[in-house]
């Protein structure tokens, strides 16, 4: 483990200063909280069993003693749960002294809604007015939803009556104004810096109605704007589901407003349609499903669960007739309803910058060289920024909807096609000092224990490869026709997930062995394996060994080996592991030492305090509470992680049934081991939630 990033045993959280505010509606323990820190510029939706960890995220106690003093109450939080909350905390950036869990894989899995909004809404500088000084006034639900229901009557009403009545078409001199689109941008500059304060004023408003709490105001600077802004999304979880829906829909509306007041005070002022599709753009962009925007917020908060977490990879990478969500109805509420909004903002936004571009063109080009002709340079500059921005939004929008169908066409293929790049690029080099080269990697857990004539015999079946940065090793799905010693170099093992999204599960550095867990059992491969950098691998193919398992003389000196294969075929084809990358086991074996224990024998005892972590490589054992045997454990199953990730006494005794082999990690080697790969953990105890916690 690198130094640098902590170990996770020795980590003490601390939680930066801020408020936790829950429900007004929900009562229920699945319903969800949201912390804000003092400044209101981070806010994280969590679970409300969150409420009982905050507290004790106070930079005092370490990991195990917060898991330690949950684990003595009487509502006891999950390992996996904990992990979720400190993961989200920490990539969200409200929270110190947890830098171990700050990965990439960890903020992918975090908050798929929360990317990064696009470039051209983010602020270039912004000043603060206001943060949240607690409660201000009393809430009132009724007054809240009186004026939610009241902005959206008097804003659909004026949309719809004048799209139906043909008031408001796409105008085919957008933003000229009096022959002039310097003025129609310096129209636009001023247009949508009023809508974006009118908003930022609703969404306030509704914002004290409903929680009590005036929401923390930025002044902002952007490319277009000069407003109010507020990022405060408390408003979407303070009523629950139907008042955070409520609340989306009138603050989505709001851009609108002035649009339907000028409609009733001036129905036949001239610049009413640029009004109009000012607001629909800038409605638009804080609406991107694909983004950080009000939509995302909305649907991250009141829809805070698993599935939730998987909609916008799902979206981007798989198409839309391969809909495979989870078991229960919720889950297929959510991604229906995403999905649908998705590809609803898709249509609009192309059929809205298709017709900018249809109406506008010839325009905007007679304009444009007429100015590079007689100038004013100003006019040139403005008719070449307008034609730019849509022509630029438009081609952002063609771009993704490519890449998205490429990605989907591609994948079935995929495979093949990284195999063939491969190809080409490596180079086959001749195997040079095999007997030092034995030597060097005689340590690896791997080999460790085999006999050097029975090494050197698989190298001399080996092939030395060269491999260039970028160039796949192992391709997931691919077939498991060889094992693979990296004796230089870097290489990176990722997996891609059926919803699309790609999870780097971690990096080997030479010398190490990579490919062995499904070589036995000639299964796909379960995740690529990819060169950091120039790397050299000696690729041994499966010939190899099964020529070493049934060697006449070397068979016996290959115990070790066989240990390592077996247990790694045993995990692919195992239903308990199914889900597992099989690099998770390989992680525990080069951290773990193997022992042998006879009939009989006392593997771990109630009531003691040791903390050791069992891997069951060969045989069987019972698990005895309090006399009684309340489970049996065979190859491929663990045991001993509740006493050491609770860190209290062994809660039952391991009695071996038969001679057995087990592979024993330490604690030390279990927290580093974490510390690296916190995802594991996680895994760890779902695979435990299938049966009770052992020992």
């Amino acid at each position: 483990m690198s130094d640098t990033m902590g170990s996770l045993q020795h980590s003490r959280p601390r939680l930066r200063h801020g408020q936790v505010f829950a429900s007004l509606i929900s009562t229920d323990e699945k319903g969800t909280i949201l912390f804000e820190t003092t400044d209101g510029t981070r806010q994280v939706s969590l679970p409300r069993s969150a409420a009982m960890i905050l507290p004790l995220l106070d930079g005092t106690r370490t990991i195990p003693d917060i898991l330690e003093t949950l684990g003595r109450s009487e509502q006891r939080v999950s390992f996996k749960e904990f992990f979720g909350l400190i993961q989200k905390l920490q990539t969200q950036g409200c929270l110190d002294g947890a830098e171990a869990l700050q990965t990439a894989a960890a903020r992918s899995r975090t908050e798929m809604f929360e990317r990064e909004s696009l470039w051209i809404t983010r602020p270039i500088a912004s000043f603060d007015i206001s943060g949240t000084n607690g409660g201000v006034n009393e809430p009132s639900v009724l007054a809240f939803v009186l004026f939610s229901l009241g902005t959206l009557i008097v804003t659909l009403s004026f949309i719809l009556g004048s799209l139906g009545l043909g008031l408001v078409q796409i105008p085919a001199e957008f933003l000229k104004i009096d022959g002039s689109y310097v003025k129609g941008l310096l129209f636009f500059f001023v247009a949508a810096s009023i809508l974006i304060t009118v908003k930022t004023i609703l969404k306030t408003i509704l914002s004290l109605l409903l929680t009590g709490f005036r929401s923390p105001l930025k002044l902002e600077l952007g490319l277009f704007y000069f407003a109010l802004r507020s990022h405060d999304d408390k408003i979407y979880m303070a009523g629950g589901r139907a008042l955070g829906t409520l609340a989306f829909s009138a603050v989505a509306s709001s851009y609108f407003f002035i649009f339907a007041l000028a409609s009733a005070v001036a129905p036949h002022w001239t610049r009413l349609d640029d009004v109009f599709w000012i607001s629909a753009i800038l409605a638009l962009m804080d609406m991107n499903p694909f983004r950080k925007s009000d939509l995302s917020s909305y649907f991250n908060i009141v829809f805070n669960q698993k599935s939730a977490a998987q909609l916008l990879p799902y979206l981007r990478n798989r198409g839309l007739l391969d809909l495979k969500p989870g078991s229960q109805s919720d889950d297929t509420l959510i991604y229906s309803a995403y999905s649908t909004m998705a590809i609803v903002w898709t249509m609009l936004a192309y059929n809205l910058l298709l017709s900018l571009i249809n109406r506008n063109d010839s325009v905007i080009a007679v304009q444009w060289v007429s100015a590079f002709k007689n100038g004013p340079i100003a006019e040139l500059l403005a008719s070449t920024l307008l034609g730019a921005a849509i022509l630029l939004s438009f081609f952002y929008l063609v771009i993704d909807l490519v890449r998205t169908v490429l990605r989907n066409i591609s994948w079935p293929t995929s495979s093949e096609r990284a195999e063939k790049r491969a190809l080409k690029k490596t180079t086959i080099n001749v195997l040079e000092n095999v007997e030092a080269l034995a030597q060097e990697l005689a340590h690896l857990p791997l080999f460790a224990g085999l006999h050097p004539d029975a090494l050197l015999f698989l190298l001399s079946k080996g092939q030395s490869r060269s491999v260039p940065k970028s160039t796949h090793i192992v391709v997931q799905g691919g077939p498991s026709t060889e094992l693979f010693i990296l004796i230089e170099g870097e290489v990176i093992v990722q997996k891609h997930h059926s919803t699309g999204a790609c999870e780097e599960i971690t990096r080997l550095r030479a010398p190490s062995v990579f490919g062995e867990n499904t070589l036995l059992a000639n299964v796909v491969r379960s995740a690529d394996v990819i060169s950091a950098g120039n790397t050299r691998v000696i690729a041994i193919p499966r010939s190899a060994v099964d020529q070493l398992l049934h060697h006449p003389t070397l068979k016996t000196e290959a115990e070790t080996l066989l240990d390592r294969l077996i247990l790694g075929q045993h995990i692919t084809s195992s239903p308990l592991f199914k889900d597992a990358p099989a690099e998770l086991i390989s992680l525990f074996f080069n951290e773990g030492r193997v022992v042998d224990v006879g009939t009989g024998r006392h593997i771990i005892e109630q009531g003691r305090t040791d903390k050791d972590f069992y891997l069951l490589i060969r045989g069987s054992v019972d698990v005895v509470r309090s006399g009684l045997i309340v489970a049996r454990l065979h190859q491929g199953d663990f045991f001993g992680e509740t006493a050491l990730i609770m860190n209290t006494p062994r809660t039952a005794t391991v009695l071996s049934r038969e001679p057995c082999r087990l592979l024993k990690i330490s604690c030390e080697q279990f927290w580093r081991i974490l510390s690296q790969h916190a995802s594991m953990a996680l895994y760890l105890e779902s695979v435990s939630e299938t049966r009770e916690g052992v020992a």
